[in-house]
């Protein structure tokens, strides 16, 4: 079995080569992502693998020409214990609108028996709504963000 610091270097390689077969390897089948951000287009809290496979990553993959951008290609791992894990990463590039995406993430990521179960993603979402979907509809979270929960 993966510790969680090699699960956690295989998230980011899956993101940063945008392979995504490898990143379904290590989510678990009812993934919590939760993203605490007031509004955009992205905010709230999704569940199920499925929703972030078919709905999420494709949102944000499709904005960005990979020749101009590696999402993520730069992380740290600020602190473990037994089932969570705090990193930052960072990207720096073009988006497809031209707009530059110089962004920095906060994850907190849980696991259990070496499944991703939860995601906790921080990011500048205007900045994100700016260079990455411009006009584009909000993707509905199965509920709005709320302290109250996450479980711990």
């Amino acid at each position: 079995m993966n510790t969680n610091r090699e699960t956690v270097d295989k998230f980011y390689e899956s993101i940063a080569s945008a392979n995504s077969d490898a990143l379904a390897d290590i989510l678990d089948t009812n993934l919590e992502l939760i993203i605490p951000i007031s509004d955009g287009v992205l905010s709230g809290h999704y569940r199920g693998k499925t929703k972030f496979m078919t709905e999420i990553l494709p949102l944000v993959f499709s904005c960005v020409n990979q020749n101009e951008i590696t999402f993520c290609k730069d992380y740290k791992i600020i602190t473990d214990d037994d089932q969570t894990i705090v990193a930052m990463a960072q990207n720096f590039g073009l988006a497809s609108s031209g707009v530059r995406y110089d962004q920095v993430y906060v994850h907190i990521l849980t696991f259990r028996e070496g499944k991703l179960i939860r995601l906790i993603e921080y990011f500048d979402g205007a900045l994100a709504d700016r260079a990455l979907w411009g006009d584009s509809a909000k993707l509905p979270a199965d509920a709005p963000f709320d302290l109250s929960s996450i479980s711990v």
